[in-house]
């Protein structure tokens, strides 16, 4: 073989195996953000591939959007077609999110220190903290969908909503080191600063192409969700943790439907 065929054999197997490293990480990112039946085993927190977070919000969106926008046309209703559609993408996901949402809420507003908080977050039982939170991000969830006239417009913002919302982890993992030692955000380590910056401008781009000026706005308040939760993160925990990244998502995922259906409501 010449040199120039090794050359080429060399950059063709440099680009397969690129292309091949690009799906395993979106497989990985979608085998622990989703419930969906995903080629091969793939466990733990997919640190290193934070950059695909927002494609499974992509994937996850779309499915409750397709429910919504069914629920609709069929006559359902605003309300009910919301609920069904945050049902849909609770059951896609496991509810890892909103499970991250409640444990955070207990943990972080108990008293105590940082060990005890985080002893709190591991315990599967709900308290009432966790219990209300989960009661008003879901029914302000769904006060917002159902606050969009247009069907496709409402579904164009829960996609981008959860787009938009897997990039607030994102950003929080590779700003914030992880608050305990063990735990699959500890594994996970900080991902490169760079796939952190490719996971926010690609669910910014996603979210102003779907929504417009709206989107633009979606991102600006997702950026103060991602500031307020890293401060709070830093001052409660010193960092994050599984469960105050999931709740994260759901902050991002109101921000965005926040902007979505404000400037429906003045369009």
């Amino acid at each position: 073989m010449t040199g120039k065929n090794q050359s080429d054999a060399s950059g063709d197997e440099n680009a397969r195996s690129g292309l091949l490293g690009i799906l395993d990480g979106f497989l990985s990112v979608m085998s622990f953000m989703t419930r969906l039946p995903v080629p091969g085993s793939r466990h733990g927190a997919p640190g290193a591939a934070v950059w695909a977070f927002p494609f499974a919000g992509l994937v996850v969106g779309a499915i409750g959007a397709l429910v919504l926008w069914i629920a609709r046309e069929i006559g359902l209703g605003a309300w009910a077609a919301a609920f069904l559609a945050l049902g849909a993408t609770a059951f896609v996901t496991g509810a890892l999110h909103e499970d991250g949402l409640a444990d955070s809420f207990d943990g972080l507003w108990a008293g105590g220190d940082v060990e005890r908080r985080l002893t709190i977050m591991r315990d599967s039982r709900i308290g009432g903290y966790g219990a209300l939170a989960l009661i008003i991000a879901t029914g302000l969830k769904a006060s917002l969908l159902a606050a969009i006239a247009d069907p496709i417009s409402a579904a164009s913002a829960l996609i981008a909503a959860h787009m938009l919302g897997r990039s607030v982890p994102a950003l929080l993992m590779g700003t914030l080191d992880s608050a305990s030692k063990s735990g699959l955000a500890a594994a996970a380590g900080r991902p490169h600063i760079a796939h952190v910056g490719i996971a926010f401008l690609i669910a910014a781009l996603a979210a102003m192409l779907l929504l417009g000026t709206a989107g633009l706005i979606a991102v600006v308040l997702t950026l103060l969700a991602a500031f307020a939760a890293y401060r709070l993160l830093k001052r409660k925990l010193g960092g994050h943790n599984g469960d105050t990244l999931g709740a994260a998502e759901q902050f991002g995922e109101l921000a965005c439907l926040i902007a979505a259906t404000a400037l429906a409501a003045h369009s």
